[in-house]
């Protein structure tokens, strides 16, 4: 038998999803059985081993480029589907809509195929009043793809009980986890120029702007320089601010890195930020990125926010602050920026953070 993972998000393409979905299915029992169908573009070369699995199918497109950019990638699975009927046993899902519609078709002649999806953003808020009003339909669907599952991944207390508030269907937690190079020598010394750095997409609800705002207030009283590594719609944006903060030579984003380049930085740097917000239906399901932070031991300023209070513990690894609050946000960059014991300390417990882990891949057979 065949087992299937359908997913728009997979390596080589850098992001949380992206690293979660490999690291679960890395460590799974019948990887060698696993067909993987990716919206990620065939001529990216991952620097992940992904011959690990029975193949990889990706797309011959980038996201994102040309009104039909996804046609390939959903022709690809209907054609898999088609090939392989009655032949696939289990078939995994990262989005409700569309990979989740397709497979529940599939499901109906095929009844024996277990169908799970992974859900862990905005496709399950689904009562939110904003989302509702603008998208009552595609709710609708939602809320009845989720009952027809066979069992729902998700990776957050946060995130299982809104499932739970919505759908009767069999729901389990598979926390991330970041397996790669820890830094495990690094030391918070006293140093006159701070280095911070920021890991994340380039949209609004990341909080980006808050931290500039805040970086702003910082100029004359500490020597520090900020790296944003990501990419988004909201580069542009962001670039204006950074010029109206006058930060242009204090504040510079790094996009298109690869791994290797991105671990250079985290090890360089002193303190990580990522101060997310609660953003018209979307939200933060848990927060990869701070786990690999950890690893890095860097301290952490985060809100909070979402599913990511699993991981992050106020005073013990990381200073939350309140969302969209930047004169606190201010205050607490400048407190760790010239307190290295407490970067140390906070550090060292974050390191012990990262080895955090709930659920495995048991919850992927049944």
């Amino acid at each position: 038998m065949i087992k299937v993972l359908l997913t728009t998000s997979f390596p080589p393409y850098r992001g949380g999803i992206s690293h979660y979905l490999y690291e679960t299915f890395k460590n799974y029992p019948f990887k060698n059985e696993l067909v993987v169908i990716t919206q990620t573009p065939e001529f990216i070369q991952p620097e992940e081993d992904l011959s690990i699995f029975k193949d990889v199918v990706r797309s011959k497109y980038l996201p994102l480029k040309g009104k039909f950019y996804r046609l390939d990638f959903y022709f690809k699975i209907l054609k898999f589907f088609i090939l392989n009927f009655k032949r696939i046993d289990y078939i995994y899902t990262e989005s409700l809509i569309p990979t989740t519609i397709f497979s529940y078709l599939y499901k109906i002649f095929s009844p024996s195929t277990r169908l799970i999806t992974f859900a862990y953003g905005t496709d399950i808020n689904i009562i939110d009043p904003y989302i509702k009003r603008k998208t009552r339909f595609v709710c609708i669907l939602k809320k009845f793809l989720l009952n027809r599952v066979d069992r729902i991944i998700t990776i957050s207390s946060y995130t299982e009980k809104i499932l739970k508030s919505i759908t009767k269907t069999d729901v389990r937690i598979i926390s991330p986890i970041y397996s790669k190079e820890r830094f495990k020598d690094k030391k918070h010394i006293k140093k006159d120029k701070i280095k911070i750095i920021t890991v994340a997409q380039l949209t609004p609800r990341k909080g980006h702007l808050y931290v500039l705002k805040a970086l702003s207030l910082l100029k004359e009283k500490i020597d520090f320089v900020y790296y944003m590594v990501g990419s988004g719609w909201f580069k542009d944006v962001i670039e204006k601010k950074i010029e109206n903060y006058g930060l242009k030579d204090r504040v510079f984003i790094k996009t298109n890195l690869k791994n290797f380049e991105v671990v250079n930085l985290y090890k360089e740097s002193d303190i990580f930020i990522l101060t997310p917000y609660y953003y018209r239906g979307d939200f933060e399901g848990f927060g990869i990125v701070y786990l690999e932070a950890g690893a890095y031991k860097l301290p952490i300023i985060a809100t909070g926010s979402g599913g990511s209070r699993d991981i992050l513990i106020d005073g013990f690894n990381s200073v939350l602050v309140k969302e969209k609050d930047y004169i606190e946000l201010s205050e607490e960059i400048y407190n760790l920026s010239t307190d290295h014991i407490k970067r140390e300390i906070l550090s060292e417990n974050g390191f012990k953070i990262s080895f955090y882990k709930k659920g495995d891949y048991k919850e992927l057979i049944f």
